[in-house]
């Protein structure tokens, strides 16, 4: 039976090094659920600041769109103050 890869991971609070399997580290990393070091100071995976940029940017999309959207919905008026285009 073969041994499974480790990781060295080190908690940011106590300073102690710890291993933990590569599958372990994967599925944290892709869950973003917390672990604990041997000490017990809870650890976890933050998105790194181009994962965090890229989602703001796409936040700001989709309200862009939907600004564009609403705004398709208001009634306009002209110059008279009569409503022109959709009928409101």
């Amino acid at each position: 039976m073969s041994e499974e890869p480790m990781i060295i991971l080190h908690c940011c609070n106590c300073d102690i090094r710890f291993d933990v399997t590569k599958r372990f580290y994967k599925q944290r990393l892709e869950d973003g659920e917390g672990y604990y070091c041997p000490n017990g100071h809870g650890q976890a995976f933050c998105d790194s600041l181009l994962e965090q940029h890229n989602k703001v940017l796409a936040q700001n999309e989709t309200l862009a769109r939907e600004n564009r959207e609403l705004k398709q919905q208001v009634p306009r008026r002209d110059a008279r103050g009569q409503f022109c285009g959709r009928e409101g």
